[in-house]
């Protein structure tokens, strides 16, 4: 049994269905398209590839979601210790 082709998703989100994706990124007439559904589709990308790449340079050893202090995501550093107005002493 063969293996379904997989569609180009920016053509789906404009009413094409049956455009094969092999071959088809560089001609896709809806590459630069900014609608909502597109640029859905493009954050998804991007989280995919950041997912991936997190995936690949850290193992399971070095990662620690319970850890304490600052944690770095994708170029974002994000402090766990910083003091919120409700936390912050007066």
């Amino acid at each position: 049994m063969p293996k379904d082709q997989y569609m180009c998703q920016l053509c789906a989100n404009h009413g094409i269905f049956n455009q094969p994706k092999k071959g088809h990124k560089q001609k896709c007439p809806y590459k630069t398209c900014e609608c909502n559904l597109c640029a859905l589709n493009t954050k998804r990308r991007t989280l995919d590839q950041i997912e991936r790449q997190l995936k690949n340079t850290s193992g399971p050893a070095d990662f620690d979601p319970h850890q304490k202090g600052s944690s770095s995501y994708a170029g974002l550093t994000i402090n766990k210790n910083m003091e919120t107005p409700s936390t912050s002493k007066i």
